[in-house]
């Protein structure tokens, strides 16, 4: 008997003790492609209604103060409120809009004006450095200039430059439409969004509700806080990028302070796509080391500013975002849903803090978290030491 069962033993099939773990990383593997193909197509179909209700929220988020305010002062209804601060709001806007864009155009205009001489000027002193390229790399040479006149004519059977670019405007047409939704968004969210919480919180147990009202409480001043202080740095940002452009006698200074102060509503990645815009026009228009050096300069002081005096007294430590776990959410939020997902990166990663605290409060707060060993011999100090304590 105990041979058979040796026997049977013998010739019973044994898997890998690696098996099981190929199959479960195949599975993770497997349900993250499905999940990202998911997210991706959810992102597309909800880009047309996404970008003008996450706008609307922030200017809700801008404009609730100033509700309030209207209600307390003048003790006007809800509503009547709402629309008189949107009203305030728009003419503030529309206001600054006609400071700046008029400037904006006419520099944007002169440069058109000036951009084929400075291009000409360019191309002769580059030259001397394109012919010595040329003679001691000419195959690459050669690929090189075919791709860069192959953006320019059109090939066989291909869309023409004309037709790509009037279907990108016609793009562009269909979301400037869909960004008149944002004034109807925002009249609503302001007027119904203390509904819309107190109908959610109906929809949870009795027992929940507490738990989810504190991370409601918690989540506001968070996504509050920073959308003003965003705002309020791309300005004082604007202004300080600006003035070091006119006073390194950089063309399109207006324009160009602006960009770079508003990049910085795209972490990283907007203030380096300003600093490149910027060195391309300054070596466009003046070549040389200096104005390049000028420029470089600019941007280190306002940098230094921004990091060690500005960022502090406005922003503060509200998000409380490890850098390592930014750079990987604007990764993430970028193959996602695009330069979207990089400018909703650090609010959504800080509610996303926000809600790991709240849901791990009942886990610190349980018995066997705030378990204590008692070692032999260990003094009343020492014991209360050893208690984890639990930080608000």
């Amino acid at each position: 008997m105990n041979k058979e069962a040796k026997t049977d033993e013998k010739h019973r099939l044994h898997w890998p003790r690696w098996l099981p773990w190929l199959i479960a990383a195949c599975a993770v593997l497997t349900l993250y492609r499905i999940g990202h193909d998911i997210l991706i197509e959810i992102g597309q179909t909800l880009r047309p209604v996404l970008v003008p209700l996450l706008l609307a929220l922030a200017f809700a988020y801008l404009l609730e103060p100033l509700v309030e305010w209207f209600q307390q002062r003048f003790k006007l209804s809800h509503p009547t409120a709402v629309l008189l601060a949107m009203v305030v709001g728009g003419v503030v806007m529309g206001i600054s809009i006609l400071f700046v864009i008029p400037p904006v155009v006419g520099e944007l205009i002169e440069a058109a004006q000036k951009l084929p001489q400075a291009v000409v000027r360019a191309v002769d002193r580059f030259e001397p450095y394109l012919e010595g390229l040329r003679q001691q790399y000419p195959t690459a040479y050669e690929a090189a200039k075919q791709r860069l006149v192959g953006f320019v004519q059109t090939p066989p059977g291909q869309e023409s430059f004309m037709a790509r670019s009037a279907r990108q405007m016609v793009g562009v047409t269909a979301n400037i439409l869909n960004l008149i939704l944002v004034p109807v968004f925002t009249f609503y969210l302001l007027r119904d969004l203390d509904l819309l919480r107190r109908s959610i919180e109906r929809l949870v147990p009795p027992q929940v509700r507490p738990r989810l009202s504190k991370l409601f409480d918690r989540t506001g001043p968070v996504v509050s806080n920073y959308v003003r202080g965003q705002l309020t740095m791309a300005v004082i940002l604007s202004v300080l990028y600006t003035l070091g452009f006119v006073i390194a006698r950089v063309p399109l200074a207006l324009c160009l302070g602006v960009l770079a102060g508003f990049g910085y509503l795209i972490p990283y990645i907007g203030t380096l796509v300003a600093v490149v815009l910027t060195l391309l026009l300054v070596l466009l228009t003046n070549p040389g080391w200096w104005p390049v050096i000028s420029v470089l300069i600019v941007y280190l002081i306002v940098q230094a500013l921004e990091g060690f005096l500005i960022t502090p007294r406005i922003m503060g430590d509200r998000l409380q975002l490890h850098p390592m776990l930014i750079i990987i959410g604007l990764i993430i939020g970028g193959s996602l849903f695009g330069i979207l997902g990089i400018v909703l990166a650090l609010p959504v990663m800080a509610l996303l803090k926000v809600l790991l605290e709240v849901l791990l409060e009942p886990y610190f707060a349980s018995a066997d978290y705030n378990q204590v060993v008692h070692q032999p011999g260990a003094s009343a100090g020492e014991i209360e030491e050893q208690r984890p304590r639990i930080e608000d």
